[in-house]
């Protein structure tokens, strides 16, 4: 029996972003939520043994979904694991994925993912940049829970968040939609319980920010989880001697993260990063 559950973060820059700053350096991505949210199923009694990081900065809704259909979870997280060799925003997906390594034929819903869990985030670059309205967003994030439902990964769509004030008219009928449907956590009702400090710009929020956020989805999304999920933990976590504080969360490039009491530590061959302190603070250092 596996020893805890496969969880993907499936998203844009709020997933995964460049990193930001006087001295930032434009070639690494930062990804606090995901291993936050991680944390924070564990803390609520979910085993979590893998965590897969499918973050793409600029991504839109209807771009992830082209990519879905075509790669794997696990595909996506040897991507994005690449320093400087990120997806771009535009352009065919097929020769972009071939130049990386990966086949990108999938072609079919039908694939086993071999993943328990996929929590998406998306569908707010798609009203940014005007290439969708609000019912074609929804209707890209719905086809995006179909697919891996038939998968057989439990979807959970995080409601857009707040952004800038232009786009809110267009957000807030997004999310009426999404929330016609079961399996949707409501985003807004979580940011609202950040402060200002947060926030890294209109967009975005700052390392802090993203892993309080991630700790409180956290929550919300064991709230979305099936029976049969929940029950499968359970089952888990009798039959194994799973502890919180320590566990790996291990991307597919080599990467592990490994809990230990709530202090992240990152290993590479070129680098690592640790967050240290009790909820929220990342030291992002190249010790190279």
């Amino acid at each position: 029996m596996a020893s805890g559950l496969c969880v993907a973060i499936l998203g844009d820059s709020w997933v995964s972003d460049f990193e930001r700053g006087e001295n930032a350096d434009w070639w690494k991505l930062e990804s606090p939520l995901p291993y936050a949210v991680a944390d924070g199923l564990v803390a609520h009694g979910v085993p979590v043994s893998k965590t897969l990081v499918c973050g793409f900065p600029g991504f839109t809704a209807s771009r992830l979904l082209d990519l879905a259909q075509r790669c794997s979870l696990r595909d996506m997280a040897k991507i994005q694991a690449r320093k400087g060799f990120p997806l771009p925003i535009r352009g065919t997906l097929g020769p972009l994925l071939s130049e990386r390594g990966v086949s990108g034929m999938w072609a079919g819903s039908w694939m086993s993912e071999e993943v328990d869990i996929v929590v998406i985030i998306a569908g707010y670059n798609d009203l940014k940049y005007r290439e969708a309205n609000a019912d074609q967003v929804a209707r890209f994030l719905f086809q995006l829970q179909d697919l891996y439902t038939r998968r057989d990964v439990e979807p959970i769509i995080v409601s857009i968040g707040a952004g800038k004030p232009c786009l809110d008219r267009q957000r807030a009928r997004v999310n009426e939609l999404l929330f016609s449907q079961p399996g949707t956590v409501d985003c807004d009702v979580l940011v609202n319980q950040l402060g200002d400090g947060a926030w890294c710009n209109k967009e975005h929020f700052t390392a802090d920010g993203y892993v309080d956020l991630g700790h409180m989805l956290a929550r919300a999304i064991k709230e979305q989880l099936s029976a049969t999920l929940l029950n499968r933990c359970r089952t888990i976590k009798s039959h194994t001697s799973y502890a919180r504080d320590s566990w790996d969360a291990n991307s597919q490039d080599g990467t592990s993260w490994k809990s230990e009491g709530h202090r992240w530590t990152k290993s590479r061959k070129s680098n690592w990063s640790s967050w240290d302190g009790s909820w929220g603070k990342w030291d992002w250092t190249d010790k190279n």
